[in-house]
């Protein structure tokens, strides 16, 4: 393992840790890449931009959703909804950035080569929970809301991204506090620790290791009240078996079926014969979020009606509608990219988004050390966790697991290119480039 392979992502994450407490990270997003580049360049003693690119179908992908991200300003009629544009806009373009950027140098480094300063990453999100558990909630402003005019100060949106707070007050199971973190609210918590994860495991040799981690991950979930999240995280082990036997051709089918058939009749026992355990699935999962749900359901169906009268261009950003308590748009990143944007331009979203399943199947296979070829199947598992919970969530609302998103992805992108070159060295010709 190279010993600096994992400094454009420690670069990245002391770059979004000092934007936080300024304040700025979701206002101005496009800061990270020139920091992060700058640093990139002094500690690795590279070329800034090095992006070789052309024939690349992602980034093929990437620059028509681009394409339409701009087309639909013009549907932008609400001035308090530019703002959200503006921000979305920039974030978009940031994001892009970093991964055409991690993917210029797969020569580099691999990504499995970058796992510690990601699992230090995964420590500091537990660390803070744990800190608003014992602690409680602690406002602080921010030196943006400092310097911000009034009228800033007193909208909710300034409120929102200026006032710094480590989480928000709401009732569960006799708890007080929601539990939270600096990376925003509970279901982009859990965006976040899916996203950090097979990182953290691979951090650690032991199974004893792996297993306070993986607690650590499903207790900060469960603390955090993300029901779908909570079920994922449930299922992990299982989706990694899963996900290595569908790659791995020595991983035995009979195993896979062994290990499903003990989960289920383990799963339809406690239903069957424990009241505290049909109790709880109740209150968590049905009468304690009924309001959320319904909320949500109203929320899509006029969604998708306005998305049939305007399927092409989209409005640009979210609208507010009288008698919803939530924006059309909103809490769903496949109906969401469809209402602002059209719907060319979240299938060129989703599809990049999904192309990463190949990519990580690619690299699986060639994988010759058992530890890296557990880390992809961790990865895999991870990514469909994570694009289950985006479907009932927007990840664009949140900067920091969007880049680190995008990062991950660009250097998983150029692992795949990077490994293609060195198992067909004798027939690497340009039907190795991404895309082909």
């Amino acid at each position: 393992m190279r010993g600096d392979a994992g400094q454009p992502f420690a670069a990245l994450g002391l770059t979004l840790l000092c934007l936080w407490p300024i304040g700025i990270e979701h206002f101005v997003p496009l800061i990270v890449l020139p920091v992060y580049v700058f640093v990139f360049k002094k500690t690795r003693g590279t070329p800034a931009c090095q992006i070789h690119v052309a024939g690349s179908a992602p980034v093929y992908l990437l620059a028509l959703f681009l394409g339409f991200v701009v087309i639909s300003s013009a549907q932008v009629t609400q001035s308090v909804r530019l703002m959200t544009y503006t921000r979305d806009l920039m974030a978009w373009i940031c994001a892009t950035a970093l991964f055409a950027h991690f993917y210029a140098h797969y020569q580099t480094y691999r990504l499995v080569d970058g796992v510690r300063p990601l699992a230090i990453a995964f420590w500091v999100i537990v660390a803070s929970c744990a800190f608003y558990i014992v602690i409680g909630s602690i406002q602080f402003p921010s030196l943006g809301y400092l310097a911000a005019p009034d009228f800033i100060k007193t909208s909710m949106t300034g409120a929102r991204f200026l006032l710094k707070d480590f989480g928000e007050q709401l009732y569960f199971y006799g708890f007080t506090d929601r539990v939270s973190s600096f990376f925003g609210s509970p279901i982009h918590l859990a965006c976040v620790l899916f996203l950090l994860l097979p990182f953290a495991l691979h951090d650690r040799q032991s199974t004893v290791g792996r297993v306070i981690v993986y607690g650590a991950a499903l207790t900060v979930v469960f603390f955090a009240q993300a029901r779908v999240a909570l079920v994922l995280m449930a299922l992990y082990p299982l989706l990694v078996g899963m996900r290595r036997a569908a790659v791995a051709p020595t991983f035995s089918p009979a195993s896979l079926l062994a290990v499903t058939v003990i989960v289920v009749v383990c799963a339809v026992a406690i239903l069957l014969f424990s009241q505290s355990g049909v109790a709880f699935a109740k209150e968590a999962f049905l009468e304690r979020r009924s309001g959320s749900v319904e909320a949500r359901t109203m929320i899509y169906t006029q969604s998708l009606e306005w998305i049939k009268q305007r399927p092409f261009w989209g409005y640009g950003t979210q609208i507010d509608v009288a008698g919803l308590e939530y924006p059309l748009g909103s809490h769903s990143t496949p109906i969401g990219l469809a209402f602002k944007y059209g719907l060319i331009a979240c299938l060129g979203m989703m599809g990049f988004l999904m192309s990463s399943y190949v990519v990580v199947i690619q690299v699986f296979r060639r994988e010759r050390a058992r530890e890296a070829s557990l880390f992809y199947g961790c990865l895999l598992s991870s990514f469909t966790c994570y694009y289950a919970l985006i479907t009932v969530n927007e990840f664009v609302v949140d900067l920091y697991h969007h880049l680190v998103l995008f990062a991950v992805l660009g250097a998983l992108w150029g692992t795949r290119r990077q490994t293609c070159v060195a198992h067909d060295r004798p027939r690497a010709t340009a039907a190795c480039a991404i895309g082909e």
